[in-house]
Order: structure tokens, then sequence, then C-alpha cells
């Protein structure tokens, strides 16, 4: 987390503001789902941009942050992700390609 140039932290909100002619909070639906998807789609685009990031819950962390970035109660810190560059160090193992040779999928009759 102390290395990397790009911190993204993101925010889930559990609900809207007060509906005016209700006087009731606007609840959100789906949350947890709809922001796990938004966010692996995040990281696909950050490895697909040649950067890297590992994923990090804020255990314990979650209030002070969202206090010290100013974040309405009703925002929930989800997920921090590092972004940077690759260490020149840094490796990746070798896969083996897992696609068949279409010889092994194809029947002619």
């Amino acid at each position: 987390l102390t290395e990397a140039p790009w911190l993204i932290a993101v925010f889930k909100q559990t609900h809207g503001g007060i509906d005016a002619s209700t006087g009731k909070r606007i609840d959100h639906y789906y949350v947890q789902e709809s922001v796990g998807i938004a966010c692996g789609m995040l990281i696909v685009a950050i490895a697909n941009a040649n950067l890297v990031t590992l994923t990090s819950t804020p255990m314990g962390a979650e209030k002070g942050i969202r206090e010290l970035l100013n974040r309405p109660d009703n925002e929930k810190l989800y997920l921090l992700l590092p972004v940077g560059f690759p260490a020149k160090t840094a490796t990746v193992p070798y896969r083996m390609p897992e696609r068949k040779n279409s010889s092994e999928t194809i029947i002619y009759r």
C-alpha cells in the first residue's frame, strides 16, 4: 500500500438520501453484488493497462479512512486497490495454453 503510486478507495453506498415526499431514506438494492462486479471489471481494466494491483480489505480502518476522505455516513469503504507498475523483479508463472486442438473437439461424420 505504501509503494503504489495510486490508491483507489472503493466505497459502497448503502442507501441514498431522503425522499422528499415520504421523508424516508432511499434504499439501494444489491449493493454488495453491484460493487463486487464493478471492482472485478476495474481489476481487469487495470491488468489490461499493464498495471498491477491487489485487493486489500481495510479491517478496522473503515471509519478513519471515510473521515479522512470526507465521505458521508451512508458510504462504507468496500475495498482498497493500490495500483502501480510491476516491479522489475516481478515474475509471472508461465501457463500452458488450455485450449484444445480442433481435432480433439470437432467430429466429422
